[in-house]
């Protein structure tokens, strides 16, 4: 297979948004005495502006303990009661937080239900492996709720494998023939998938799969090998330009026919091999 970092972008970048407002006296951090206590009091003053808002409404707290800056889900009303999918505030406080974990790495840990629901892992943390294997199960049924109109359309499948978590997207209306670019259609549904990675913990892998027809005389590809891989990085970009995934958190690999889930023999199984999946690989 080929495979390729994908290259930061301005939307991988944490906004500074410094304000010469006071703080409410009530949201004021608590601070240690130990060593390299005004760097870490400086990195807590910049989580606290990136969540000035959240604070503000009581939905995280921001602290220092032992050197390390805390953050804590205060509530876990992060889920529409009707539908089960995942609020849009939540979605804005899970992309911000996963975007000060790759700024910051291991000097922030998080706290609180909200983000164990929805897969926000600490990036220095020790669990053990139960505790990782519950946060996964939580994770992929979270994203079967939340694509549960797509997979009951035949448009997406969400499945585990091994330690994987596998969202599976059909051809319908991804891509024209011999076309690495995204369809109208195709990107509604991405931004769905977006959705719910927003805040996954792990690597999240892109996957460009096709069939075994070669490519015509004269396509811009030159095999499917090409084909796949620019198909994966159309929907890998896509993911970045709108926030969902930073390109950190992100790998894509073009597979061409190699992984093939039916026969080629037949139109509807070399329909069903031409794909995009979406996989999360473990911490």
């Amino acid at each position: 297979y080929r495979q390729s970092r994908t290259q930061p972008t301005a939307a991988d970048v944490v906004e500074e948004q410094r304000s010469r407002e006071e703080q409410d006296p009530d949201v004021e951090l608590d601070r240690d005495n130990g060593p390299g206590e005004s760097d870490t009091n400086a990195r807590a003053d910049e989580v606290e502006e990136i969540l000035r808002k959240e604070i503000a409404e009581g939905i995280v707290s921001v602290a220092v303990e032992d050197g390390v800056v805390v953050i804590e889900a205060l509530e876990n009303e992060s889920t529409d009661d009707e539908t089960g999918k995942i609020s849009q505030d939540a979605i804005s406080l899970l992309s911000k937080v996963s975007d000060i974990q790759a700024q910051l790495d291991g000097l922030v840990r998080v706290e609180g239900a909200q983000f164990a629901v929805h897969g926000q892992s600490n990036l220095n943390d020790d669990n053990v492996i139960d505790g990782a294997s519950s946060r996964s199960q939580d994770q992929l049924e979270q994203i079967r709720a939340n694509l549960s109109d797509e997979i009951d359309q035949g448009l997406a499948e969400v499945f585990r494998d091994g330690d994987l978590i596998v969202i599976r997207l059909a051809e319908r209306g991804s891509f024209q023939s011999g076309s690495a670019s995204l369809q109208a259609d195709f990107t509604s549904l991405l931004d769905n998938v977006g959705a719910s990675l927003t805040g996954a913990s792990g690597l999240v892998q892109i996957e460009g799969h096709t069939d075994n027809v070669p490519m015509s005389f004269g396509n811009r590809y030159r095999d499917n090998w090409d084909l796949s891989s620019a198909r994966a990085a159309s929907v890998a970009d896509y993911l970045m330009e709108t926030g969902y995934v930073s390109s950190g958190s992100m790998v894509v690999k073009g597979l061409a026919d190699t992984k093939a889930i039916a026969s080629n023999d037949t139109a509807l199984g070399r329909s069903t091999n031409r794909r995009i999946e979406v996989v999360i690989l473990p911490n």
